[in-house]
């Protein structure tokens, strides 16, 4: 999903590259491959000790001559599958069309639980990484062992993330549980009969669901954590938008559209579950939301920057935020060091390029939209990307998608886009969300947010990997600085269909991306290291961007904490390893070789990741 942020530049940039020394490199030790990252004793471990086990994640040496599963280990994965599935109906509906096919049972009709704790039941997470690591991994094929080691990290990083959930926040841009409940029943494909009535009995469980988040909410500001103004703002602000409409209300049309077109239903059942639908709307779905108003209300004022920093929380907690919103465990001073030198590296790369007439003639002619497609129809820039992905990318084929627009009064203001992924069934079902309050009149903007959300990015990830026919418990796991790093990696690389001439696309790079960057940095520096307005203002002056939009970005940097480093940091992750493989192959490096590696072998963190570059370069 790619997040919407304002921030202006300036029109010069005046520094010079800062080179950045730091280079993965091949670790080369033995490791004993069953007694790393061990668990013992979960139950008396803090959530320090769990954070501490990602920060020290070892990766071990994989055996591509391994080539015999383990069909015990497969037996297992499977349960974990499916006892994720059976865990969360919405997850369930939206990874699998036909459940009963692969051996999972309903689960309640539930939209989910939402407790404040001071001591969270981690009991089924550690039920299952003991059940993992009881495992031998070398006795695991080569498939196997990429398993082994996402399920374990994955359970770490939940293991971690539960025992501090107490710290997150519902109502702010970054989380906004609200339009992600309207997302989730706008986005729901009717199957079957079975699945309306689903539908419903859902729905109607929404009123129970938010109120006992206002409860949540309530906790946290007893115990001293408060929303901020600018946090509410969003928030309520959203409420307005969203009860301004009735009985046109997205809730209600989008559902009406969708009844209408299936072929499982006579007229009469059509207009009965219409009705029934648009009751639940009126009568409970509206008047919670409008709820919140009051609920929410009341916590204007007690809240600052300072408050909120994530330091000032919690130290641990603020580190745990950004490891895994980027997908990484290096520490985060090396994350925040290692992204000022690559920032520094693109916004020289932008001012030579701003000096060169040719390179500049370029960049206006494509923010002119006077270079096919840019400018077009998104349905035909879609179809161009998906007739030159294969320039930079493995051609995998036709990939399906179709695009739809969201309703204006339903769309949140922090997403421009988003790609809803296929299920586990039909990788054909593919469908990419414009936000029609947010179209850009920028025609690379438009361009890049289409490769981002479709070819080669969110759309084109998803579908390559699931041809590989991977273990189904894969689509369970999620690694969102992989992901959105990933796309956000790709729409650049998706440059490269439009334009020969590097400086403009280092032009494009700062003016559509370098904001992303910019703020991931600058939320560390708020979050973590403490930086005042005055000190995010003398960076971005520094940078080259506007200063004064210091104080909206820092109260943006708390109220969605992490958020954009999942693009900027992500992204830049994937530069590194790219740039590395170029300085250990030379010559030899190979665009399509180099993006197969990276995709092949699915969402990951990047500390894995790097040895399936390693496997690349040294294959």
């Amino acid at each position: 999903m790619k997040k919407l942020l304002v921030v202006l530049l300036s029109l010069f940039l005046l520094l010079s590259a800062c080179t950045n020394n730091k280079t993965l490199t091949r670790n080369k030790e033995t490791i004993d491959n069953n007694n790393v990252n061990r668990i013992v004793d979960g139950e008396n471990l803090s959530g320090k000790d769990f954070i501490n086990l990602l920060k020290n994640y070892t990766v071990r040496y994989k055996t591509s001559e391994n080539v015999d599963d383990n069909e015990e280990f497969d037996s297992f994965l499977d349960d974990i599958f499916v006892e994720t599935m059976e865990n969360d109906y919405l997850n369930m509906h939206y990874t699998l069309i036909d459940y009963k096919a692969y051996g999972v049972e309903k689960p309640e009709l539930t939209i989910g639980e939402i407790e404040y704790s001071d001591d969270p039941d981690i009991s089924d997470l550690l039920d299952q990484i003991y059940r993992l690591q009881a495992f031998d991994f070398d006795s695991l094929s080569y498939r196997q062992q990429y398993d082994y080691e996402i399920l374990e990290y994955s359970l770490i990083e939940s293991l971690a993330s539960t025992m501090y959930s107490k710290y997150d926040q519902l109502f702010t841009g970054g989380t906004d549980i609200l339009s992600n409940l309207v997302t989730n029943f706008d986005e729901f494909v009717f199957h079957n009969q079975e699945e309306v009535e689903d539908y419903l009995v859902l729905l109607s469980d929404v009123d129970r669901y938010v109120n006992d988040a206002y409860i949540y909410t309530s906790k946290q500001a007893q115990n001293g954590l408060y929303l901020t103004d600018y946090s509410l703002d969003y928030t309520l602000d959203y409420i307005n938008s969203y009860c301004s409409k009735v009985d046109d209300n997205t809730l209600i049309t989008s559902f009406n559209d969708r009844i209408d077109s299936v072929n499982f239903l006579d007229d009469n059942q059509k207009n009965e579950y219409k009705e029934k639908n648009e009751k639940i709307v009126k009568e409970e779905i509206i008047p919670v939301f409008e709820k919140g108003v009051d609920e929410l209300s009341q916590y204007y004022g007690h809240a600052s920057v300072e408050t909120n920093r994530l330091s000032n929380i919690d130290k641990d907690y603020a580190e745990l935020v950004y490891l895994l919103n980027t997908s990484n465990n290096m520490s985060i001073d090396e994350i925040f060091e290692n992204s000022k030198d690559l920032f520094d590296e693109h916004l020289a790369a932008f001012n030579t390029a701003y000096y060169n007439q040719k390179s500049v003639n370029e960049f206006q002619n494509l923010a002119s939209g006077n270079v096919e497609p840019l400018g077009k129809s998104n349905e035909e820039i879609l179809e161009f990307l998906a007739n030159n992905y294969m320039k930079n990318y493995p051609n995998i084929g036709e990939i399906k998608y179709n695009i739809s627009y969201l309703d204006e009064s339903s769309a949140s203001d922090s997403v421009i886009a988003y790609y809803m992924p296929s299920p586990l069934d039909d990788l054909n079902q593919n469908v990419i969300r414009m936000n029609p309050n947010l179209v850009s009149e920028d025609p690379i903007n438009t361009y890049q947010t289409l490769a981002h959300e479709g070819i080669p990015g969110h759309l084109y990830e998803h579908v390559h990997f699931y041809l590989t026919n991977p273990a189904n418990f894969r689509i369970t796991q999620s690694f969102i600085g992989y992901t959105e790093g990933y796309a956000c990696y790709s729409q650049n690389n998706a440059l490269d269909y439009i334009t020969n001439d590097q400086g403009a696309k280092d032009l494009a790079y700062v003016f559509e991306f370098g904001g992303y960057i910019l703020q991931s940095i600058i939320d560390m520096g708020v979050n973590y290291f403490g930086w005042t307005v005055d000190d995010v203002a003398e960076f971005m002056n520094e940078s080259g961007f506007n200063g004064a939009y210091a104080a909206n970005i820092v109260e943006d940097c708390i109220d969605r904490a992490g958020v954009l480093d999942r693009y900027g940091i992500g992204c830049l992750s994937f530069e590194t390893l790219r740039a590395y493989a170029i300085e250990e192959l030379g010559d030899s490096f190979d665009e399509i070789k180099f993006n197969e590696a990276i995709t092949k072998n699915g969402p990951m963190p990047f500390s894995i990741l790097k040895e399936a570059v390693n496997e690349y370069i040294y294959e």
